[in-house]
């Protein structure tokens, strides 16, 4: 629960996406949260564009227009103006339609499988009830965003194993993933599950069982796996590695000292998995 969105140094989340807001550029360092790739500040970026045309339209047709921002300026820095956090704070827009997203690719996921009916039930609702899930239908971080293009990533690769190996889902694999870097790189982590698969389908085609492919054929999909996804999910990589000689998975290290768990038993955090000193404490972390 680290805050890692608005700063009063202007190198947040927040700050990322505004930086590309008002100058149509990439910010030029890689303090703090800029060191991650810029899907997500990009994409909210081109949000608040439309936001403020969207805004700018209504304010010119009712009279009182301008009175809006104030409905909106609750718990706001006093280091931040009205506008840029009604902005920014329409973001939270996109959040909630990546969570939404995140929900119906999972239920296509499990859709792949033979599950009986209640089964099936069961799990759509813990992943539709998933409390994470629901955090991060508000959260402004690139978080939700990763996370909902990894969810891509893996339905499409379990859909072209079990649904005759089309060379336009792996492709689409290869893209979400790719995608997922550019948002977060520790998204490359969802190459794990989908090593699983091609290895799975690759035995398949040296056992030669049917509707497996030939080995030409797995090779040349795997190869344009790579091919999609390496560019499109280490270019900015490359680019922090020139511009800024920031190393290859570079991750922001110095964190909030309160998020260490290391003090928990393996009992109380993958069991129990609650503290009850944060029930009856303070609300923060």
């Amino acid at each position: 629960r680290q805050h890692d969105t608005y700063t009063p140094n202007f190198d947040g989340h927040e700050a990322y996406a505004f930086t590309i807001f008002e100058t149509g550029a990439l910010p030029t360092s890689n303090v703090y949260q800029f060191y991650h790739p810029p899907l997500n500040a990009a994409v909210q970026a081109a949000f608040m564009h439309f936001t403020q045309s969207l805004f700018g339209g209504l304010s010119r047709l009712y009279p009182q227009g301008e009175a809006f921002l104030s409905l909106f300026t609750y718990g706001k820095p006093n280091y931040i103006d009205e506008t840029r956090w009604f902005l920014y704070s329409s973001c939270q827009i996109l959040a909630l339609l990546y969570s939404f997203i995140a929900c119906v690719v999972s239920l296509k996921i499990l859709k792949l499988f033979n599950f009986p009916e209640p089964t099936k039930i069961l799990l759509a609702a813990f992943v539709i009830l998933f409390p994470r899930g629901i955090q991060f239908s508000g959260m402004l971080n690139n978080d939700a965003l990763a996370f909902t293009l990894a969810l891509c990533a893996l339905y499409f690769a379990l859909k072209w194993q079990k649904e005759g190996k089309k060379l336009t889902d792996i492709l689409l694999c290869g893209l979400f993933v790719g995608l997922g870097m550019s948002a977060k790189i520790s998204i490359a982590t969802v190459c794990l599950p989908i090593a699983g698969v091609f290895i799975v389908a690759f035995i398949e085609t040296l056992r030669k069982k049917e509707n497996a492919l030939s080995v030409p054929k797995s090779l040349l999909q795997y190869g344009l796996f790579l091919l999609v996804c390496a560019p499109v999910g280490l270019w900015f990589q490359v680019y922090a590695k020139i511009r800024f000689d920031q190393a290859f998975g570079h991750v922001f290290s110095n964190l909030n000292h309160k998020l260490y768990t290391g003090d928990h038993s393996f009992f109380s955090r993958f069991i129990l998995c609650f503290d009850l000193s944060e029930y009856f404490g303070t609300l923060w972390c």
